[in-house]
């Protein structure tokens, strides 16, 4: 499999107002200790494993590393990659004990540098950069990147290398004509559009049955430890297209920017709690 090298957009806010640009992801080994947040199938895994092998070692997922004995971890020089902190967070009503747990056993360990993946909506910002800020030594910053989006280079190298589509610049195309541009991006849905068109770039005949092909990709949840830790909760697959829907609606007919969880929301951005749900709909899971 091809895994091409990735960039990410540091979180930080420079004096001048203006945000960082996006760096690539091997210059961030010189941290102590980092967040990298991203989409569902951004690639925050194959990153992760890139970057433990330039360090000598392998990521651990956030459940084996707070189930399971790490003796050879014990003052570890090199960098631990923690891998799926939103996994852990997916199966507990309260998100704060997992990244305490892991707090816990990197200070049990001695481990002073780390870094930990985490899906973007289950990410809490400041207070879990708080609670990682307290383990580090007195000068040393918690940083937080998000990763970016593959290029189209990315992609056109991607596609004949890990599926099979031997005229990449022809399904590029052929995407963007469908309106499926931004689905190009991401390692996932890229692949699932890959394995549904096929080596012949057959695409549906209707803009319709391109677009309700994308949104069944799209909704499916593909991660089997997300599964695992939800199965008695998660709602069906018409529920979440459903609730998808609703929210696509207010956002159009009211003119919004978005939608968020945080009670300091911004212009043209609504708090979901807001948002009127007399059926019930799982629109905290659609967001």
């Amino acid at each position: 499999m091809l895994l091409v090298p990735r960039t990410c957009q540091p979180h930080s806010q420079p004096e001048d107002g203006r945000p960082d640009m996006p760096v690539p992801l091997d210059e961030t080994r010189g941290f102590a200790a980092y967040a990298l947040l991203g989409d569902p199938g951004s690639g925050k895994s194959k990153a992760f494993e890139q970057e433990a092998a330039a360090s000598g070692t392998e990521p651990i997922s956030a459940g084996d590393f707070l189930g399971l004995d790490h003796p050879e971890l014990q003052n570890a020089s090199s960098p631990i990659f923690i891998d799926g902190l939103d996994e852990m967070r997916a199966g507990t009503s309260n998100g704060t004990l997992p990244l305490d747990g892991i707090r816990k056993k990197l200070q049990q360990l001695g481990c002073r540098r780390f870094r930990i993946s985490c899906r973007a909506a289950d990410w809490l910002g400041q207070p879990d950069v708080q609670r990682l800020q307290s383990m580090l030594p007195a000068g040393e910053q918690v940083q937080v990147f998000t990763l970016q989006p593959l290029t189209v280079a990315d992609v056109a190298a991607i596609l004949p290398s890990n599926h099979a589509i031997t005229d990449p610049q022809a399904f590029i195309a052929s995407a963007e004509q469908h309106g499926l541009t931004d689905l190009l991006f991401n390692p996932q849905t890229l692949g699932m559009l890959a394995a549904a068109v096929g080596p012949e770039n057959r695409w549906p005949e209707t803009r319709l049955a391109v677009y309700e092909m994308a949104c069944e990709r799209l909704v499916q949840e593909h991660n089997e430890e997300h599964v695992a830790a939800t199965r008695k909760t998660a709602p069906d697959q018409g529920q979440l297209l459903r609730a998808t829907a609703y929210l696509c609606a207010i956002q159009l007919i009211a003119d919004l920017a978005g939608f968020t969880h945080s009670p300091n929301s911004s212009d043209r951005v609504l708090r979901l709690n807001a948002v009127p749900n007399s059926e019930g709909l799982p629109l905290g899971e659609a967001l």
